[in-house]
């Protein structure tokens, strides 16, 4: 056994297995963020190394709700698509990337597929709205995997 359980018989089977290891998608970053009572602007989640399909999984929930009312979402990313280098924005996954439920049991959750650029940023955008004496307070994480 070598590594990752791979038993090596043949040079042969030993390139087969590293190729299907390298062609696996693999985590690139994680961000988690707790507390969060305000929107998060465009912030750099990743700084792109390989132009190639990035698949971004994210996961919010409202911890504290707010007196009277608020949303938590919309969830976007921002990145450079490589064909153009035009900065481009994703548009809000309707039910998935926010919800105005007002109650810790609130989620939201989801996964976006890019495209992105060399020499260029990953960014988070994240809507926040509430109402009443009480702000509505929430988590999120959010994970960038490469898929090669």
């Amino acid at each position: 056994m070598h590594g990752f359980g791979i038993r090596v018989v043949q040079s042969g089977e030993q390139l087969a297995a590293l190729v299907n290891i390298a062609s696996m998608p693999y985590t690139v970053a994680t961000d988690a963020r707790t507390a969060q009572s305000a929107a998060i602007g465009a912030t750099s989640l990743f700084s792109v190394v390989t132009t190639g399909m990035y698949e971004i999984s994210f996961s919010g929930a409202v911890t504290t709700a707010a007196t009277t009312s608020s949303k938590i979402g919309d969830f976007q990313i921002r990145y450079t698509d490589p064909t153009d280098s035009v900065l481009k924005t994703t548009s809000t996954q309707n039910n998935v990337s926010s919800s105005t439920a007002n109650t810790t049991a609130s989620c939201i959750s989801g996964t976006l597929s890019i495209h992105a650029k060399t020499g260029t940023n990953i960014d988070l955008i994240m809507g926040y709205t509430s109402a009443g004496a009480t702000a509505m307070v929430y988590k999120l994480t959010t994970k960038i995997k490469f898929i090669p």
